[in-house]
């Protein structure tokens, strides 16, 4: 009798253990899918070339998600851009196709140095511009502003919920235009200089959900200016100010939202040389929204869609920016595997039209081909 009981309470003891391990092991199952959705949320952006073509000189966005990332990762991202802009110029010629094909490739770094303190190493290409007349009255108009920025960036919390982040940006840039029809053509010199970001950031770790509010100083560079091959002196050119607000929520173990809200401080920025008088001017400030849905689909694949728009500003029209006002649409895969993640996607967008002093552009459009790879250390 006494041994008969021992085994029926044993038994008895049993069944809710085994269903806890169960249960245990479900929740874990579903804490990796989330873990898993939440890394490719805070990283898919960087996938996205959305920025082509956006308000002022904007490409990159210069994203800050990387340093949110989980534990030790390293990424690269390369982009391939197709922009086709065209329209007629003031004498009623073709200007034929003036967007020029190009790539954008970013990388980051980012580690943990304690439980509350973590780096990150981010590179891009925050500023980006390349317009090129090949037909009518400005055949031969070339405008190029090119970019590259170091940010390193810290980030402390201060408990489960509240965080701060900071850091240098180290950044590089140099210009050149040619403009036939007046006799006219700039170079730039090639100037380094510095700026910083600082931000706080709010999560709910238990459901994975993170907002962050980055603060971009502008940066100023002073360019020694060639006009028509001559030293003419120097001209100051400062990117904006922006605040870029990111935010990420699972909305079940396979389902993640995330966005970006960037607003830039455009209005007031022109390009000035010594000689010229006034080249380009940026009437307005720009925002722009991102959303994108990720879904698991199993272990190894994911899919995500994703909508990119800036209004139409009415700005100024410039040979730099022939257009205004953006909408995107993009959709990707991601295949993961033990640490190391690949994701691959397509943008079409579609480029608002301008009428001005360089003529009349209509509405444009274009594709942007985008690879990033990811491991987890």
């Amino acid at each position: 009798m006494t041994s008969n009981a021992a085994q029926r309470r044993f038994r008895t003891n049993l069944a809710p253990v085994s269903a806890g391990t169960e249960a245990t092991q479900q929740s874990c199952r579903e804490e990796i899918m989330i873990r898993e959705l939440t890394v490719t949320g805070a990283t898919c952006l960087a996938l996205s070339a959305g920025g082509a073509y956006a308000g002022g000189l904007d490409l990159s966005g210069q994203p800050i998600m990387p340093l949110f990332g989980k534990g030790t990762r390293a990424e690269l991202s390369f982009a391939n851009i197709r922009p086709d802009v065209s329209g007629s110029d003031f004498t009623g010629q073709q200007t034929g196709d003036v967007g020029v094909d190009f790539n954008n490739v970013s990388l980051s770094y980012k580690t943990d140095i304690s439980d509350r303190f973590s780096v990150a190493v981010i590179v891009d290409q925050p500023f980006f511009r390349h317009t090129e007349y090949t037909s009518g009255f400005f055949t031969g108009t070339n405008a190029l502003v090119e970019s590259t920025a170091l940010t390193i960036a810290g980030r402390y919390k201060f408990d489960d919920r509240w965080s701060i982040h900071g850091g240098l940006r180290v950044q590089q840039m140099e210009a050149s235009t040619r403009l036939p029809a007046l006799s006219y053509a700039l170079d730039t010199s090639k100037e380094t200089d510095f700026g910083f970001i600082l931000g706080a950031a709010y999560e709910i770790p238990e459901y994975h959900v993170l907002v962050a509010l980055t603060y971009n100083s502008e940066i100023s560079h002073n360019f020694a200016a060639t006009e028509n091959g001559f030293n003419t002196g120097s001209f100051e050119f400062t990117t904006p100010e922006a605040f870029n607000l990111d935010f990420r929520t699972p909305v079940s173990t396979s389902t993640l939202v995330f966005g970006n809200i960037r607003y830039a401080l455009w209005g007031d920025v022109d390009i000035t040389p010594p000689s010229s008088g006034t080249l380009v001017t940026f009437a307005d400030d720009t925002i722009r929204y991102r959303l994108g849905v990720v879904q698991k689909f199993t272990d190894t694949w994911s899919g995500l869609v994703r909508v990119t728009y800036e209004a139409s500003q009415d700005s100024a029209q410039n040979i730099f920016n022939p257009t205004d006002g953006t909408l995107g649409f993009g959709i990707g895969a991601i295949y993961t595997a033990d640490k190391f993640d690949v994701a691959i996607g397509v943008d079409y967008l579609s480029f608002g039209g301008t009428t001005g002093s360089i003529g009349t552009f209509n509405d444009s459009s274009g594709i942007a081909f985008g690879v990033r790879v990811g491991y987890n250390f």
